[in-house]
């Protein structure tokens, strides 16, 4: 049984993550509707790994699978590209002269943490989009989490931190 699992978990790995994690920029602007279509394929794909018609999200099966709903793997691959372009800044990356640009440091307790300023939107069209919806997520980050500069540590902060919003 176990050997049916992992050929399940490498299948879906090899096929559908992939192009699932490639296209999460252009997912992440995608309506309210589109996203629950796409979070119910997810969930499609860990009751396919599992065997279980009944499984959704939980600590247990992203424990198992590394895989979460829609929200949070949106959340990790937005703030993972905006650790990359706060660290490394790239010079010619409009986007991030955007970022860097509106960066503010404030101090906490703990450490020195970064935020991004998020301009004012009259509409909601733009809510979602990278600039603005990578930055709201970087936000809601813990300030420790977001005052590592180290990636290999901050990648492993935050899959911690998306197992406690599971």
């Amino acid at each position: 049984i176990r050997h049916v699992l992992n050929m399940r978990l490498r299948l879906c790995n090899a096929f559908v993550m992939p192009i699932f994690t490639y296209c999460l920029p252009v997912w992440g602007n995608c309506p309210i509707g589109s996203q629950n279509i796409l979070s119910k394929c997810l969930r499609k794909c860990i009751r396919y790994i599992l065997n279980n018609n009944t499984l959704d999200f939980s600590k247990d099966v992203f424990s198992s699978t590394n895989i979460c709903n829609f929200k949070l793997s949106l959340l990790y691959a937005n703030v993972t590209e905006l650790f990359k372009i706060i660290h490394s800044r790239p010079i010619d990356d409009f986007t991030t002269f955007v970022l860097l640009s509106s960066m503010s440091q404030r101090t906490s307790r703990a450490a020195e943490s970064y935020k991004i300023v998020l301009p004012r939107l009259r509409n909601k069209c733009n809510d979602l989009c990278f600039l603005i919806g990578g930055g709201r997520d970087w936000n809601s980050l813990p300030n420790g989490l977001t005052s590592i500069t180290n990636y290999a540590n901050f990648q492993t902060n935050l899959i911690e931190f998306i197992k406690s919003q599971l």
